[in-house]
């Protein structure tokens, strides 16, 4: 039932289940997930701590309560659930770029990118990968490798709006006006398409900032 979104009776399921067989690994940690994804992280949380403290090597218990924490915005006590995760499965893509982006979201922008290059060497067609390290170079100033990343996430995924937006902004920042604009036009094109007033926004705004140079 999970598999097929039917999250809360998934829930239900593993409810009884849990009533059946109190120490049940999989349903704690299956549960949980179920909770996380209908946005109960801190319910998720709950259940991850039961199914580590019945199985203590359950990488993925560790990963999903680490993405869990992250989304209620608590990055370090995430990146310590990483940090055992990647422990006992030292090649698991996710929990490299998870920790990359509870490191992104802390500042710590260096360190971000090495979990986001291990990330990427484990799954070299991450698209969020590549554009969350494009972001952490881009907020070190390092624009021309930020862009080389915009790049490759638009290879990859070519109506990837806020690439674009990022690409052409991090253009402009080096002085390369014209190209910046294309890069910016894209972006306000497929945003108005997709009907994302946000980034639309940020778009109309990046151009008139560089209409008035």
């Amino acid at each position: 039932k999970g598999e097929l979104g039917q999250h809360a009776a998934a829930i239900a399921d593993f409810d009884i289940a849990i009533q059946l067989k109190p120490d049940y690994v999989n349903a704690y940690y299956n549960r949980g997930y179920a909770k996380g994804e209908l946005g109960q992280h801190a319910a998720a949380i709950a259940d991850f701590d039961i199914a580590i403290r019945l199985k203590p090597d359950l990488a993925v218990a560790y990963i999903n309560r680490g993405s869990a924490k992250g989304e209620l915005g608590q990055y370090t006590a995430a990146i310590a659930d990483f940090d055992i995760a990647i422990r006992l499965i030292p090649d698991d893509a996710k929990a490299y770029y998870n920790r990359g982006y509870a490191k992104d979201r802390l500042g710590q922008y260096t360190a971000a990118i090495a979990d986001y290059n291990t990330a990427i060497r484990l799954e070299p067609d991450d698209v969020k990968a590549y554009y969350n390290r494009g972001y952490a170079k881009d907020r070190l100033g390092q624009y021309t490798a930020a862009i080389a990343d915009y790049n490759t996430v638009i290879r990859l995924k070519p109506d990837y709006v806020r690439a674009y937006l990022n690409r052409g902004i991090a253009k402009a920042l080096l002085g390369r006006t014209s190209a910046a604009k294309q890069d910016i036009r894209t972006a306000l094109r497929l945003a108005t398409e997709a009907g994302d007033v946000t980034t639309k926004n940020k778009a109309e705004e990046a151009l008139r900032l560089l209409n008035e140079k």
